[in-house]
């Protein structure tokens, strides 16, 4: 799939032979289904082999791989003034098409039992129980 977007036979071997290579004919095939132009595909290509020559010079592996990690090397990029729009859409698309190919685990969800948080819970459930307020709706502003 690399070989629709760049034309030279040594930035698709170079691309296929680094950490993120065995990932990216997958990343481009979902990409091009989504009716992603030829220009963009190649602009988040060159932003990924950055990405992937930054996790190499951390000597960082794809099982390290986690937001964190990406918004460190965001921030890095946005202070060297390098970080282009849609670059972190696209770092983050990334990193969520490795966990839905389960090559990085997700983030445990984090359990929020505080007392304000149980005081908003059992609020929401009030709302829903004893006024009628639909399931459908959302009450973000009862959430801490």
């Amino acid at each position: 799939m690399l070989e629709n977007f760049l034309r030279a036979r040594a930035a698709i071997e170079r691309r296929s032979g680094s950490l993120l290579g065995p990932h990216l004919d997958s990343f481009v095939a979902s990409l091009s289904q989504l009716g992603y132009a030829r220009e963009t595909v190649q602009k988040r290509l060159r932003f990924l082999y950055v990405f992937d020559r930054w996790l190499v010079r951390r000597g960082l592996a794809l099982v390290d791989l986690q937001d964190a990690v990406v918004n460190n090397f965001l921030e890095e990029q946005r202070d060297n003034g390098r970080l282009g729009y849609g670059d972190p859409q696209t770092a983050r698309d990334f990193l969520d098409h490795l966990r839905v190919n389960g090559v990085v685990r997700s983030p445990e969800p984090v359990i929020d039992d505080s007392p304000l948080a149980t005081l908003g819970q059992q609020y929401e459930n009030y709302l829903k129980k004893e006024r009628g307020l639909s399931p459908i709706t959302d009450i973000p502003h009862i959430r801490p």
